[in-house]
This record gives structure tokens, sequence and C-alpha cells, in this order.
């Protein structure tokens, strides 16, 4: 009895064994490669015994024996095969082949005695046994076997082996539903399992409900059900059985890959992809292990793109090897994902290979170029080539270190430069400014008959943008023309500009804002464009709009608040006006420039003056002689000396209207009187009247005023004036306003008067021409050298005066705030006069001159 139980178990694992292909380490003599040759051929051989084509798995196993002649496990899986067939000579030879090449084999010297032993050579299965038990002298097992063969009751043992193996297996597998066994080892368990499998497709329940003990079998017994269920094509009991495995079995590394494997050649790719990620990391797995595994799990996503969406992040978490993380990058590339590739290569391995520093070369893009462009460095260090270096070029140019670019680019032997990749290195060399670089790249792309595209074109204009701008300006529109472009037409509108033709350059901005309506750049440059011709509600439009998504732009505040001030919308200009100048704010003391100064002064002034209604002013100048003074209050009298007090209010909303105002006001004047003394406090008038400045960028006030005396005396009579008065060529730098910049500046003014009195048509003209320079002496104080020459006429019978002056002011300017220029100043002047031609007494005077503006 007890031969026939050892022998039972025999041949039930006989007919099992080639089925563990998944299972079994194939130890020495077969490498990874033979063992993926194999692989298929073991597991045809397996098919075909299950159809009971035993011949055929005798071939294949012969197939993957040839293979790999020295594995054990070939030899054991032909031999299986011959014994199946009842060919147990066969089987004897090789294994007793196989036991040369690997003498103490405990496998192969235990199928060999009990092959013995079915062919009924006793003797050869005793001299076995005998070897078994001298390299392993615990073997129970053997020694039961010995005895057994020594007892001579082979005979008996076989027949009642015969017995049992023609019975019913399904009746025989009925009996043991009830019993419970109990095995000493993790083999005898799975021979258990292995009878178990032989009814499953009838009887699955026997196998799904036996619960192994030992550890290895629970995994080989989930293996062997899942192999049953796939091979006959039910995957949805496969995928339920498999959702129902402990994770310490589902995650297993042999499992995985023995599974994944089978999953692979069974139709189970995405069943596989699943497992395979689920089981990621591989704890517990060795180097080799994980190796395979990732790169199975590889394999299966570049022929399952459609997996790729529903893969977790887990797969970034960074294993622990530089040989590992390299395989994972390749792995993370077929995902995209660009997050893990820089998380797993974040500690820059010097054993990382070149593709794996271009792949995070890549990965870095526009996120991080500047790392970018390292990882391209690094990628080329290891593998220099012109592709390399290409790729460096392209990614400097994205890091807008664009002289790397460059170096690249000419590090690239000039024959395997293409055409894209001359443009390329003209548009950097441009971008970098190189106009020497850009026309050699243009000339490199000219010879390989490139595409003379927009861009080509384009660039042919940036080499003549200075030598010659209307030969750029056709190649640009012929760029325009290939491929409308808002930054073409930016530029053709830039070049009209410079030529004067604002209405051209508006009709090619208006162009480019219809290829991009919220072209933020487009609508300033419209702004400005109206803004020159004067159209300030069309420039006020796209200056705001441009604002919004430039909010920071101090020149598109500062150009609002010009145009909002030639608007007449004073409040909007005040409050651009404040905003342009703390924007000044930002600059440093060696920061701000000459221009900064100069436009924060002029954003100041026009707050003051925007803010202003009331103005006061009062002058005085006392003589030694009469002579004749332009800008009197009582035009075409003559003074030795005079005084004068004045009050203005601007009128209307807004106060001033784009440089135009009307102003009430009222003054009070006296003069030296009929003694000409030099105390201007005689003959006093007080007057009255309106000034309107109708122009907005000239000086030019018309006034009527009623003059009524204040003393009554004889020979004084109110009468009515009408004046106009206007100033020229005294703005700008050459203004006798403060100017911040600079130790002084040259000023003139040309100024004219012409009033009439309506009581005795008397009419008085005043030309007065003055040059003079301000010399600073402290701030907001400059002393004033000039020099003037003055003609003046009256249409009476005293005919004209003409005379020249020169002298000196001291000129003190006050009161200036944050966003207010100096509202006040005072001057206080010398001045000796010549008259050449006069038809007063005295040709030449001395005079003493007091001022203020408040």
């Amino acid at each position: 009895m007890k031969l026939i139980w050892f022998i039972s178990l025999f041949v039930l694992s006989s007919c099992v064994f080639a089925e563990q292909a998944a299972q079994i380490d194939l130890g020495p003599g077969v490498n990874s490669y033979q063992k993926f040759l194999i692989y298929p051929h073991i597991e045809k051989g397996l098919s075909a015994l299950d159809s009971g084509d035993k011949q055929r798995a005798i071939e294949e196993f012969q197939w993957a024996r040839k293979r790999a002649p020295k594995s054990p496990a070939t030899a054991l899986y032909l031999a299986n095969a011959y014994i199946q067939s009842d060919d147990y000579r066969g089987a004897v030879e090789v294994l007793e082949q196989q036991l040369h090449l690997t003498p103490k084999d405990q496998q192969l010297l235990i199928r060999l005695s009990n092959t013995l032993i079915l062919e009924k050579d006793y003797i050869a299965a005793s001299n076995s046994l005998k070897e078994e038990l001298r390299l392993n002298k615990n073997n129970a097992i053997a020694q039961e076997k010995l005895n057994v063969v020594n007892q001579e009751l082979v005979n008996e043992e076989l027949e009642r082996l015969k017995i049992l193996q023609e019975e019913d297996p399904t009746q025989f597998l009925e009996d043991l539903k009830e019993k419970k066994v109990k095995f000493g080892n993790a083999f005898e368990e799975r021979n258990w399992i292995n009878l178990l499998l032989t009814d499953f497709v009838k009887q699955p329940e026997l196998l799904l409900s036996y619960q192994p003990e030992f550890e290895s079998n629970k995994i080989y017994q989930a293996e062997k059900v899942l192999q049953k269920l796939l091979m006959s094509g039910r995957q949805s009991e496969a995928d339920a059985y498999i959702g129902h495995l402990p994770n310490a079995i589902r995650h297993d590394p042999i499992f995985l890959d023995h599974l994944s494997y089978q999953l692979l050649n069974e139709n189970g790719e995405h069943q596989a992809i699943e497992l395979l990620v689920e089981g990621f990391p591989y704890e517990g797995a060795t180097e080799a292990e994980k190796i395979e595994l990732v790169s199975r799990l590889l394999l299966l996503l570049g022929n399952h793109s459609d997996a790729l969406a529903s893969i977790p992040t887990k797969l970034s978490e960074p294993l622990p090897t530089p040989e590992l993380r390299s395989l994972q990058v390749k792995l993370l590339s077929a995902l995209k994902d660009c997050s893990g590739i820089r998380n797993v290569l974040a500690d820059q391995s010097a054993f990382y290979t070149a593709d794996d520093w271009t792949r995070l070369g890549y990965c870095y893009g526009d996120k991080v170029p500047g790392l970018g462009v390292l990882a391209f460095e690094r990628a080329e260090e290891l593998a220099p080539g012109p592709e390399k270096e290409r790729t460096v070029a392209y990614q400097a140019f994205t890091a807008k270190n664009y002289l790397r670019a460059l170096t690249a680019w000419n590090s690239i032997p000039m024959n395997l430069i293409t055409p894209e990749d001359a443009l390329s290195a003209a548009t950097t060399a441009q971008t970098l400014g190189d106009i020497k670089e850009l026309n050699k790249w243009l000339e490199v792309y000219d010879k390989q008959n490139g595409v003379k595209s927009g861009r080509y074109w384009w660039l042919q204009a940036q080499t003549k943008l200075k030598s010659d701008p209307k030969s750029a300006l056709l190649d640009l529109i012929k760029a325009a023309t290939l491929e409308p472009s808002v930054t073409y037409y930016s530029q053709i509108a830039s070049l009209l500009l410079l030529e004067g033709k604002v209405s051209e350059a508006i009709v090619y901005l208006n162009k480019a804002l219809v290829l991009n309506p919220y072209d933020s750049a487009t609508q300033a440059s419209l702004g400005y464009a109206y803004y020159q011709q004067k159209q300030y509600l069309r420039a006020e439009n796209f200056l705001k709009a441009s604002l919004k998504t430039r909010p920071d732009d101090e020149e598109l505040v500062k150009q609002l608040a010009y145009t909002t001030q030639k608007l007449g919308k004073n409040k909007q200009a005040i409050q651009y006006s404040e905003e342009a100048i703390d924007s000044f704010n930002r600059y440093s003391p060696s920061e701000r420039t000459p221009d900064i100064e100069n436009q924060q002064f002029g954003m100041r002034r026009m707050h003051e003056d925007l803010e202003r209604r009331w103005s006061f002013t009062a002058d005085a100048m006392s003589g030694n002689q009469v002579t004749a003074a332009p800008n009197v209050g009582q035009p075409g009298s003559n003074y030795r000396s005079y005084s004068q007090a004045e009050a203005a209010y601007r009128l209307g909303n807004p106060a001033i209207d784009n440089g135009k105002t009307l102003s009430a006001y009222t003054r009070i004047f006296a003069g030296g009187g009929v003694n000409n003394s030099a105390a201007p406090i005689y003959a006093p008038m007080i007057a009255a009247g309106l000034r309107w400045k109708p122009l907005s960028d000239y000086v030019l006030n018309l006034a009527v005023e009623e003059q009524t005396p204040l003393d009554r005396g004889q020979y004084t009579q109110t009468s009515m004036m009408l004046r106009a008065s206007a100033s020229f060529l005294n703005s700008g730098k050459y203004s006798d306003d403060w100017h911040p910049v600079g130790p002084g500046w040259i000023a003139q003014n040309l100024y004219l008067d012409a009033a009439h009195y309506l009581s005795n048509s008397v009419t008085s003209l005043v030309s007065d021409y003055r040059v003079s320079y301000h010399r600073k002496i402290a701030e907001g104080q400059t002393v004033e050298p000039y020099v003037h020459v003055q003609w003046a006429s009256l249409n009476q019978a005293n005919g004209v005066d003409e005379r020249v002056g020169i002298g000196a002011r001291w000129n003190i300017w006050q009161g200036q705030s944050k966003y207010n220029a100096y509202p006040s100043k005072i001057l206080i002047g010398l001045e000796y006069q010549y008259a050449f031609k006069t038809y007063l007494n005295d040709k030449s005077a001395v005079l003493l001159s007091l001022g203020g503006r408040w």
C-alpha cells in the first residue's frame, strides 16, 4: 500500500509539473533571454498534455530542452512527458543525462527513482534511492520507498496502483469531499492541490474550498485556479477571483510575474496592467524581479495606450536604485507624466543615461526652461552628437539664453543643419541683436533653398531696420501678406509712424487687432497713434483697454493722464497723473534718469494746473527815469514806477478744458502819478473783467475789462479796454518754469500785446523778445541774467519806442508737494535799458522789479 501511495503522488505531480513554469526558478543554465524563449513552448506543451496530445507535448518540451540544455527544469518537463506517454526509458535517459550535469539535484533523483519503479527496474530504483539518502539522510520518503523496494513488495503495490488508476477519478474525488487532509510538508500539500486540479472543471468547489496551510501553496493554488479559468475563457470569473485574493498574494512578486505572464498570453493584458500597477513598487522583490515586472508593465502599456488615462500617480514613487529609476522613467515617459519624471530623477545620479537626461530636459520644458538646458547639456556630455546639440539650442532659446542657443547652433556641422534649423538659428541671432549672425544664418537658409515664408521675410526686414527702413518696410509687407501676424502688422505700423504716416499706421494696427482683439500692445499702439491724430476719445478707449491687461504699465498711465486732460476729463486726468507720479517711486536714486525727472515734474505741473481755480499775482517796478514797460496794467502808459495786484478765478466746469480757460479777474494798479514818483502808489485804479484763453496749445489771452479810477481826480475817467496778449517760444525746454535736471537752462519768450480803449480810441501795440539763462543756486532758486529787445507803439503822434534791456533776476519757486509742482514763484530783478528810438525824454533807465504768483 505504501508504494501505491508514493507512486500515486508521483504520477499526479508528473501530470502537472510542467504547469509550474511561472512558479519555478529555472536555476542555473538559463538566462532571461532563454527564459523568454522557452516559456511559450512550455505552455504549449502543457496545453498539449491537457488535450491528450502527448506527442506534441514531447516535441514542445524537446524544443525547450534544446534551447536550455543545462536546465534541470527542462529535463523534468521532458521526462514527465515521456512518463505520461509510458516511455519510461526515454524519461530515464533524460534524467540520467541531466544528473551528469547536476548530480546533486534532489528533484532529479526523486523523479529518476520513481520512474525506475514505474519501469519495474527495482535494482536501479534501489540505487537511485540510496543516492538520495546519501545526499539527504533525513529524507524520510526516500527511506520509506527504499524499505518497500527492499521488502520486495513492488509487484503487490504496482497491482494496487493499477486498480486505483482504473477507478473513476470523479468518484474518487467525490469521496474526498468530507475528508480533512493534513500534510507534513509543502511538497505533499502541493501534490494534493494537483490532485484536486484534475477535476476542476466539473468540481471547482473542491479546490476553491481548500485552504492551503503553507504560504507557497497559497500562491501556487491561486496561480493554478486562475490558469484554469483563463485557459477556459472564463474571464469574468478570473477577475472576480483576483479581486477576492488577499494583498499578500496579489502583491507577491513571483505571483505577479507568473500571473501577468499568463494573462499576457490569455488576452488578459488589461488585467495584467491593473495587477502590475497595483503591486507597484513591488516590495520584497529582488532587483532582478523588479526589473522584470517594470519591463513587462512598460511592454503592456506600449501595446495598450488606452489604459494610460487610468494609471494612478503612484508610479512616480522613486524606486531604490538608479537602474530601476532609469527603467521607471521610461514607464513615466509612456504615461507622459513629466511631474513624475522630475520627481524620480530629482537626485540627479551620475548613473543616469543620456536618454534619462533627455527625457528630464523635455519635462522641464517651459516650466523651468533653465533646468531643461542643464539636463540637455548633461545628455550631450554623455552622448555627444548633433541631435543633442539641437535640443540644447531649442531649449536654450526657450530659456531666453540666446547666446547659449547660438553657440549650440554653431556647434552643429553645417551639412547637418536643416532649413528649419537655419531659420531657428537666425531667429536666435535676431533676438540676441546680432545682425552679423542673423545675416549668416539667412544666407545658410537661402543656400538650402528654404521656403520664403513670412518668418523669413520678417527676419530679412530686421537686418535693414536701421540701414534701409524703406526696404525693411517692403519685406515686412511681404511677411504679413504671406502670414498675417500681429507682430508683422505692428512693426509695419511702427515704421510708418516714423515716416509720419499715422493714418496708414492705424490701418495696419487695426489689421493686427482683428487677428487678436485683446492684444494689449496693439491696443496701446492704436491709443498712441490716435493721440497723434488728436482723436483723443478713440485714443482713450484703446489706452484703457490696454491698461486692463497691463495695469502696471506706467507709460500707459501717463498717456491716459495726457489724453483725459486733452478731453477735459480733469478728475480722471488728476487720478491718472497721481498714479503716474506714484509709479516714479519705484526707481532708486541710481535708476532715476534725466528723462524720468523731467516726466515726473511735468506730471506734477499738469496736476497742479488741473487743480487750480484761483490765481493771485503781484508785481511792481521802480526806476530812475520814465520808461516804456511791457505787460503793464494800462498798456500805452509809461511809468517810472508801477505796481499791480490781481486775483483771477477760473470759471466753468471743468475749470480748465484742455488748456482753454475763461477767468473772471479783478486788479488794482497804480503808478508814479503826475510827478513820476519812484513810489508806485499814485493814481490808483481798479479793473475787473473776463479773460479768455481760447487755444489749447498756445498762450493767447483775450480780455475785456472796465477800468475805474479810485481817487476820482480831474483827469481820470472810467474806460473799457479790449486786450489781446500772447506768449510764444516760451514752452518746453525754453520755458521759465523750474527745470529739475541740470545746473541751469536757457529760456526765451516772445511777448505780444495789443490793447484798445473804447473811450478814447487809443490803441497800444507792444512786442518784446527776451532770452535768458537760469543758473541754479539752490533747489527752487535761480539767478537769471537776461537781455531783451522791445518795440512799442501808440496810434497817436507819440510814435514808437525801440529799446534794449539787460539785467538779472533772482527767482524763487516755493510750495512743491508730492503731486503738485511749485505753485508759487517770487522774483527780484534789476535792469538797465537803453532806447534807440523813443518819444520819451530819457533814453536810458535803471529799474528795480519785484513780482510773484500764488
